[in-house]
């Protein structure tokens, strides 16, 4: 798995905030300078690299951002080692599956972070144009270069990338919300390809 963290990043115009990963700019993500001048903010996206879920979910809280807005989000990349595991992903089933687990996870956060919650609920209901509701996956795993079809909650984009792309995700400076949603991506992959992933002798009648 890999993540996708965009947002802020509090520090001085001087030093970059980190010196093992590089803040990209990303043309989707604005945020505005404090006016006092107290500080500097590095706005954009760390890229991580692919790593086992466990390691994934330390560098995600070591790295959050320090300011989150509607104007950024969170995007996870998932890989399988097998053709016939991303198969089983490749379903309307599993978006439905997916998106019902996260809105559950995501009622945690309705009081102890609103700002969290409602960036998500946003999301996931559709109201972004970044991560509309719907599924193209069949259209998006064919696709070999960058397209208006990734706009989408998930993005199937294994010609382009080989992986599955979560991007409904909302960005937030909350280290156990990254944390948490990590873990249930990897729990919900896990156990509905292992429900699916089954081999069946498939019978014709004759004549």
């Amino acid at each position: 798995m890999g993540i996708e963290l965009e947002g802020a990043w509090k520090g001085t115009h001087r030093d970059r905030p980190f010196e093992d990963v590089t803040i990209k700019h990303d043309g989707s993500v604005c945020f505005k300078q404090p006016e006092d001048g107290s500080y500097y903010i590095h706005y954009g996206e760390l890229v991580s690299k692919p790593m086992p879920p466990e390691d994934l979910v330390e560098w995600a809280k070591e790295h959050a951002p320090t300011h989150a807005n509607d104007s950024a989000g969170t995007h996870i990349h998932v890989s399988l080692k097998k053709k016939s595991m991303y198969a089983c992903l490749l379903t309307p089933s599993f978006q439905k599956k997916l998106m019902a687990e996260y809105m559950k996870y995501n009622e945690l956060f309705k009081y102890t972070d609103p700002e969290t919650y409602n960036r998500f609920l946003h999301r996931l209901e559709g109201r972004n144009s970044y991560c509309q509701k719907g599924y193209k996956g069949l259209q998006q795993v064919e696709m070999t270069s960058r397209g208006g079809a990734r706009y989408q909650q998930l993005n199937y984009c294994w010609g382009l990338h080989g992986t599955m792309e979560i991007r409904v995700l909302p960005c937030t400076t909350n280290k156990e919300f990254l944390a948490g949603i990590i873990r249930l991506t990897q729990e919900v992959i896990e156990e509905f390809v292992a429900t699916e992933h089954i081999i069946k002798k498939i019978h014709f009648r004759r004549g």
